[in-house]
């Protein structure tokens, strides 16, 4: 049994025309590149984290988040990001394992 907190996949979706990276039912970003699309991802997450965060508990108007675990996760999420952490790391890992 695990011990680490959950978290959502990270898919990638590589096509002529750029990339699509997921966090799984949560958000998605695109690009030209696999950078680009981490950045939009990041971009989305910040907002809808940040938006999760003030809401206070109440369930903000963020389509989707429905589920107790990403919920949770989107909580942390904003937590850090309003603290100023590295979302990057948070989502993608520590620079020596991407």
């Amino acid at each position: 049994m695990s011990t680490a907190p959950w978290s959502p996949e990270l898919e990638l979706d590589v096509r002529d025309d750029g990339c699509r990276l997921a966090l799984v039912g949560v958000a998605h970003g695109s690009g030209p590149t696999l950078q680009e699309a981490g950045n939009d991802l990041l971009d989305k997450l910040f907002g809808i984290s940040v938006a999760v965060r003030r809401s206070a508990g109440r369930r903000p108007p963020v389509r989707g988040v429905h589920r107790p675990e990403v919920w949770l996760w989107l909580w942390r999420t904003g937590d850090m990001a309003l603290r100023g952490g590295d979302l990057r790391e948070h989502v993608f890992g520590p620079e020596g394992a991407r």
